[in-house]
């Protein structure tokens, strides 16, 4: 003997509906879910990014304190920030680093500036603020830093078509 089948089983029956019903059911708790964690996430980066930029404000903390908060934000917003908006933060960080004495943290700037120019496609600008930052990591001693400066600089000289010269430098 065949097993019966129940009522509407396997033709749409009521069975059927409820199944789809639970199944949009668990759907739409999952987007609410999913929704309530992406509405939070962004409450937490922005409050971040507000506390380092009051860090930065906060005149009576030490020069480096202001320095890095304001570096973390500007390299948070790096890929979500108009190029002009990151430009002018660097140029910011540059120049307080050259007047307070920061020379290491000049070179950090001094690369974002790279960063920006290259973002906003000006090559020759980024390619001066690489090779600048590289020659104070080079003066330091800070190798890694250096290393990450001749890269931005290679790939500046990538994208305009001299990939020997690139070469050189990546290596």
């Amino acid at each position: 003997h065949p097993a019966r089948k129940s009522a509407g089983e396997g033709q749409g029956g009521d069975g059927d509906v409820l199944c789809v019903m639970n199944f949009i059911g668990s759907m739409r708790t999952n987007l609410v879910t999913l929704v309530l964690i992406l509405v939070q996430s962004t409450a937490i980066a922005q409050t971040n990014l507000d506390s380092l930029r009051a860090l930065w404000d906060d005149g009576t903390l030490a020069d480096t304190v202001r320095f890095d908060a304001l570096n973390e934000y500007v390299i948070s917003i790096r890929y979500t920030a108009n190029p002009d908006t990151l430009l002018r933060n660097a140029e910011l960080l540059t120049a307080f680093a050259e007047k307070h004495g920061l020379k290491v943290r000049m070179g950090k700037a001094l690369n974002m500036e790279g960063n920006a120019y290259f973002d906003k496609g000006d090559y020759d600008r980024a390619q001066e603020r690489y090779g600048r930052s590289a020659a104070i990591f080079a003066e330091e001693g800070d190798v890694r830093s250096e290393a990450r400066s001749l890269n931005g600089l290679g790939n500046s000289f990538s994208v305009k078509g001299d990939v020997a010269r690139a070469i050189e430098l990546y290596m």
